[in-house]
């Protein structure tokens, strides 16, 4: 079956020990797994070990019948934690070898495109498909990166990529903040441009208000303005545990997967 043309690919990130049975009878065909760096002490270095478990794992998961979603090696993450006042604030960890140099700079991006090439050759046949890092319009995994910044890392990540393997689907995927439109628009603005398509990230009833129901008109509305290109829905779903927050709460615009509690809740779900 060629990817390319198939009109619908349905998949999900699944711990190791899952029914594989009861995924296959849900439909489900793919599985995404993450990658780490998988350089030790500089680019075309000696293999980390980290990253040959990530192979094993995605092999594991092709030999039980299914087809492998890569995602590359995040930057970092953003954690909410008291300042000096004790209110609370966003910082930065960096999760990135000292090796690729300084996030954002020349030398990163260079390093990263050549990292993503070694991904691509060395798991061909094996990852047939890629997201690029992981909702880059967000401080929370881009960081101190700017929008110009991250779409720059994404666009050559993906010519990384293809370099590698021109076989591959390629693409990113956003928070579906205010600022993804930034990199819908640069991203997709070239229609000769390395990316296959334009992949979303949205929790109707828990992070966002409303339902499923959302999702038609939010499809359609990706797809006219990243000029015709593929939709993805990269992340998607309605948490059945945690609490609400509070108006009080709100106003301090906590990080919800450190509190517990969402912002929205669905009063009525359809079965």
């Amino acid at each position: 079956m060629d990817i390319r043309t198939n009109d619908m690919i349905i998949g999900t990130s699944a711990y190791a020990d899952a029914d594989t049975a009861l995924l296959k009878e849900a439909g489900i065909g793919w599985v995404r797994q993450n990658f780490p760096f998988p350089f030790e002490d500089k680019t075309g270095g000696d293999i980390s070990e980290a990253y040959e478990k990530a192979k094993a794992s995605a092999a594991m998961w092709r030999d039980k019948g299914f087809r492998v979603m890569g995602v590359t090696p995040l930057y970092g993450i953003g954690k909410q934690e008291p300042d000096d006042a004790g209110h609370m604030c966003m910082v930065w960890h960096e999760h990135y070898p000292a090796y690729m140099d300084l996030l954002g700079s020349t030398t990163f991006v260079q390093n990263y495109r050549e990292l993503c090439r070694f991904l691509a050759q060395d798991l061909h046949g094996l990852v047939e498909m890629w997201q690029i890092s992981n909702e880059l319009d967000i401080t929370l995994f881009a960081g101190p990166l700017n929008l110009r910044q991250a779409s720059d890392l994404i666009l050559e990540s993906a010519r990384g990529l293809k370099m590698g393997d021109p076989g591959l689907i390629v693409g990113t995927n956003t928070g579906g903040s205010e600022k993804a439109y930034y990199l819908y628009g640069y991203l997709h603005a070239d229609p000769d441009g390395p990316l296959d398509y334009c992949g979303v990230d949205q929790y109707y009833g828990t992070w966002q208000p409303g339902g499923p129901e959302r999702w038609d008109a939010r499809i359609a509305e990706l797809y006219a303005i990243c000029g015709g290109v593929k939709v993805l829905v990269n992340e998607w779903g309605y948490s059945s545990a945690g609490g609400l927050l509070t108006e009080e709460e709100r106003e301090t615009q906590p990080y919800v997967c450190q509190h517990k509690k969402w912002y929205h809740a669905l009063s009525l779900i359809h079965i």
